[in-house]
């Protein structure tokens, strides 16, 4: 066989180039004996590992700090970190882009340890940088950041712990509906800019998105003209 054909071969069918290695010359040498190529399975009854299934309403209902490594989230779901790699292998394939602001402490996009640490675990991260001088293209300045300092205002905290409880407690409160609320406005801001050439001299446009919201007909997203 030509180089990289049982890698080729075993990736579509979820198994080790080893597996697939050992059906080929399972098949050569029955050929070899002049028998008819049989490279079924020769193991009996309910022999195997079963497929464990993860629910997609664990992950919605978990807190963040649960979720942040392999090992806390392995057990978090009680199941081992090797399944939920193979999992996350199987599953998490499209590109996740994380924007930074080019503040000094931040890295290029293309930093070599940040390249390889993207890559573990199954994942595909990119990083991307927002425009100069324009707080209205990052999703956090606009309305994230605002949103749970108007929560965390609420609990008048007097001490530095009373403080940290004060901002995570409303992080971990913040609705999804407020997220997409505050997106969407990301996406209007960016029409915006496009009208203006590139500037920032527009006012924060409204939508009425609360009214949208219960009439169960806001958007997740906004067209653009092709004029535009």
């Amino acid at each position: 066989m030509k180089k990289g054909v049982i890698k080729l071969v075993a990736k579509p069918y979820s198994v080790s180039e080893k597996t697939a290695s050992r059906i080929w010359k399972q098949g050569q040498a029955s050929i070899a004996n002049g028998m008819m190529v049989d490279v079924s399975c020769k193991l009996l009854g309910r022999a195997g590992r079963k497929r464990i299934k993860i629910g997609l309403d664990q992950l919605a209902t978990m807190s963040l700090h649960r979720r942040t490594n392999i090992r806390s989230f392995s057990r978090a779901l009680n199941v081992t970190k090797s399944t939920l790699h193979r999992r996350i292998k199987e599953c998490v394939r499209e590109t996740i882009f994380i924007q930074q602001d080019n503040a000094k402490p931040h890295i290029h996009p293309l930093d070599v340890n940040f390249l390889e640490a993207a890559r573990e675990d199954g994942f595909d991260i990119c990083l991307a940088c927002q425009p100069p001088q324009s707080p209205d293209m990052n999703v956090l300045d606009l309305g994230f950041f605002r949103a749970i300092q108007s929560l965390q205002h609420q609990e008048a905290p007097t001490t530095i712990d009373e403080l940290v409880y004060a901002v995570e407690k409303p992080f971990e409160e913040l609705s999804p509906e407020s997220l997409d609320r505050i997106f969407l406005t990301w996406q209007a801001c960016m029409l915006e800019v496009m009208k203006f050439n590139g500037g920032n001299n527009y006012k924060l446009p409204h939508m009425n998105k609360s009214q949208l919201t219960r009439c169960g007909v806001l958007p997740s997203q906004l067209q653009c003209e092709r004029e535009l």
